[in-house]
């Protein structure tokens, strides 16, 4: 026993109690790091292996939980801010960050608005918004990315939904 005692590293095990200490006075910190660590590692998967088809983001769950948690500004900020992350990770780069960005923050700000409904049901509506007026704008401005965008929409509402059944109570639940 003396022998394993000495071979610890106690400046390790304090840093790590540190850590834990931390983490636990600032879980809804370090959950909402998580939720943009998550964004920042989704988008770069999609630019390494050329996903931008499939609509494979962690924003629109962010956005959504922390319209519901933080209130409109917060979801506002955030939603634009990871939306612009995730454009520029993803490898994103054209015409639709006029409309992509501000719409995200709407969304941000809805979710807010529209909190009085369940996770599930909020996530999905506002998924549903979001991609409505992204594709009247991307119809209107950029008419010849309409079979990508749609390809994107119809593969993003699926996966938000498994996000919002799986994973959305529970981090509205940590949030809070």
């Amino acid at each position: 026993m003396a022998e394993l005692l000495s071979r610890i590293e106690w400046k390790n095990v304090a840093l790590l109690a540190a850590a834990l200490a931390l983490v636990a006075v600032y879980a809804k910190l370090f959950a909402v790091v998580l939720l943009i660590a998550g964004v920042v590692f989704v988008s770069f998967i999609v630019q390494q292996f050329s996903l931008r088809t499939v609509g494979l983001e962690l924003v629109t769950f962010a956005t959504v939980v922390s319209g519901i948690v933080y209130g409109p500004v917060v979801g506002a900020a955030l939603g634009a801010v990871l939306v612009l992350i995730h454009l520029v990770f993803s490898g994103y780069f054209g015409v639709y960050y006029f409309w992509v960005i501000p719409v995200y923050a709407f969304g941000g700000f809805l979710a807010s608005a529209w909190s009085g409904q369940g996770v599930v049901s909020l996530g999905i509506n506002i998924t549903l918004v979001i991609h409505a007026i992204n594709m009247a704008f991307t119809f209107a401005l950029n008419r010849n990315n309409m079979f990508n965008y749609g390809l994107y929409a119809v593969t993003n509402v699926v996966f938000n939904f498994i996000l919002f059944v799986v994973f959305g109570q529970a981090v509205v639940g940590i949030l809070k």
